[in-house]
């Protein structure tokens, strides 16, 4: 996996994500950016942005991950946008 970067990786998204299983990470980092009154997690969240971008790239969807990317633009989150995009540089070797 590209994204690990020996953070602590405990929520339910993250442990998918660790296990492989980038189809059910991608779809529980998009249920957290959800507008949902029920959520606790603004939309605008960057961190969630970049681990979703993280999971695209793993599940080799560079296209979702440019979206991300974008997202994190939008949010002025350049620390993420910089680690991002040398994940997508290092995925392509």
């Amino acid at each position: 996996m590209v994204g690990d970067g020996g953070r602590r990786r405990d929520r339910i998204p993250n442990r998918a994500h660790d296990a492989g299983n980038f189809t059910r990470a991608i779809g529980l980092y998009q249920k957290l950016l959800a507008r949902d009154p029920e959520n606790k997690i603004p939309p605008d969240n960057a961190l969630i942005h970049y681990e979703l971008g993280v999971a695209y790239l793993d599940a080799q969807d560079r296209v979702s991950a440019l979206k991300q990317i974008e997202a994190l633009r939008r949010l002025n989150a350049d620390d993420f946008v910089k680690v991002l995009e040398g994940l997508m540089v290092s995925s392509n070797k």
